[in-house]
């Protein structure tokens, strides 16, 4: 841990601090967490999920999934990676029903919520980089020569 007066942990205190500017402690903060959507009683569909996606997804995260000025990427080398939340299915149908299209959050069906992200998740993203081969070399590495401790 570094010092408290350090620059680090300064920085992160004031952006902490202009994060919850407004809120009240205690209070969960409005748009915190996604919400678990209900069971339709059908399997995701990717193929449906496909042509929402072309649909109402498109305009703002592009064709391709690239992102635009407006929206980020949802696969390729930039968007998120294969560990991180939105890599679950369930989850991430939570964010869209709740949230997309932008402006229009809860206009999606559970079942279109549900069929575009198993669409999402099928596409390539970078790896979840706690299971990176060479991140556990270099471990194996450096707990070999004593500087870090397995």
């Amino acid at each position: 841990m570094p010092p408290e007066n350090a620059p680090e942990v300064l920085a992160l205190a004031a952006y902490i601090s202009y994060l919850s500017h407004h809120e009240v402690i205690g209070r969960e903060p409005a748009g915190r967490g996604s919400p678990t959507i209900p069971e339709t009683g059908f399997d995701p569909n990717p193929a449906n999920g496909k042509v929402i996606y072309q649909q109402k997804c498109a305009a703002c995260h592009h064709k391709n999934g690239e992102g635009t000025q407006i929206a980020p990427p949802l696969w390729g080398f930039n968007a998120y990676n294969a560990g991180a939340g939105m890599n679950d299915i369930r989850k991430a149908a939570g964010f869209i029903w709740a949230n997309m299209p932008l402006g229009q959050g809860k206009s999606l069906s559970y079942q279109e919520s549900l069929d575009v992200s198993a669409y999402l998740n099928m596409q390539i993203r970078p790896n979840d980089p706690r299971n990176s081969k060479f991140r556990k070399l270099l471990e194996d590495i450096a707990s070999a020569f004593g500087l870090i401790k397995n």
